[in-house]
């Protein structure tokens, strides 16, 4: 649905977003300064100072057995095996199941997850000390000075990236030109690409592999409206409404004929209140036990 109303064009400038973001992100504890983007090593592409300071809260005997093998060099060491193993093994990996260096008995650890039960306090700790940054408007490359808008950090490596626009649009899927909701084949494809095996992943297509893989198997797009129509009929709402939401073709004969309405209010109520059920659904109320989608 379209968004009317006139709105003063200094809202819609992208650094007020990057504003809002951040400090909303600042407040949940996530580290965030205006010298962020100068402290960010662009030939590794890693955030030296976080991984460092990761290491040596969280597993003080590895940094003190790799000063003492390699010295001065020890933090020059582990930023360049880290590299190395991130572009062997892919992020998710690596977060996953730490890095090995010579003369560590144990891989370092890159980041602490959270764990199913709260009963180690040690592993509470180190679920508490990973360092989570935003960083805005970083530039990345050694070759030009184009900047990202955001970029987020966990512990030194980055694991995910924002550009923001600020410009409405009429489309809760807009195509790359804005101009137009996206393609309904693209969207299909999109969500195939992301639940592929990453041996499997086709050339020129997302790298983001298994990001939306549940335990269940694949889904497509037809799987989504399902859900919400089954959602929309436990909510109450008429078979004819849904229909028209799904852009169904009306089953009787004599219906098309004569109908001509195509119930635009009964369709607003319909999705807002469908609306209201996923945020229940999404912020755990009544017991709702939601799948998460794995890291991309």
């Amino acid at each position: 649905m379209a968004c009317c109303g006139t709105y003063p064009m200094t809202l819609h400038r992208e650094v007020h977003f990057e504003d809002e973001i951040c400090a909303d992100l600042t407040a949940a504890g996530w580290l965030q300064a205006n010298g962020d983007a100068a402290a960010y090593d662009r030939a590794r592409a890693l955030f030296p100072a976080d991984l460092v300071a990761w290491v040596q809260a969280t597993q003080p005997a590895a940094w003190a057995a790799l000063s003492k093998n390699h010295g001065a060099a020890a933090e020059a060491t582990l930023l360049d095996r880290l590299r190395k193993s991130l572009d062997d093994r892919g992020t998710l990996d690596v977060l996953r199941h730490g890095v090995e260096l010579l003369g560590l008995r144990q891989p370092v650890a890159l980041a602490q997850f959270k764990p199913a039960l709260a009963m180690n306090p040690d592993t509470l700790a180190r679920y508490g000390a990973n360092r989570l940054r935003v960083v805005r408007q970083l530039r990345y490359s050694l070759h030009h000075e184009n900047a990202i808008d955001l970029v987020l950090f966990l512990n030194g490596p980055p694991v995910a990236t924002a550009e923001l626009k600020s410009e409405p649009v009429p489309w809760v899927f807009p195509a790359t030109d804005r101009a137009e909701p996206v393609c309904i084949k693209s969207f299909g494809k999109q969500l195939a690409d992301r639940q592929r095996e990453p041996e499997a992943r086709m050339s020129n297509r997302t790298k983001a592999t298994l990001a939306l893989a549940l335990p269940g198997g694949k889904w497509t797009a037809h799987d989504l409206r399902r859900t919400a129509a089954t959602l929309m009929a436990r909510l109450g709402v008429s078979t004819d409404a849904i229909d028209e939401c799904l852009n169904h073709k009306l089953q009787s004969k004599v219906a098309r004929v004569y109908i001509r309405d195509r119930r635009q209010a009964e369709q607003a109520r319909a999705f807002d209140a469908l609306g209201r059920r996923l945020t229940e659904l999404f912020e755990g109320r009544e017991g709702a036990q939601m799948l998460p989608f794995k890291a991309a």
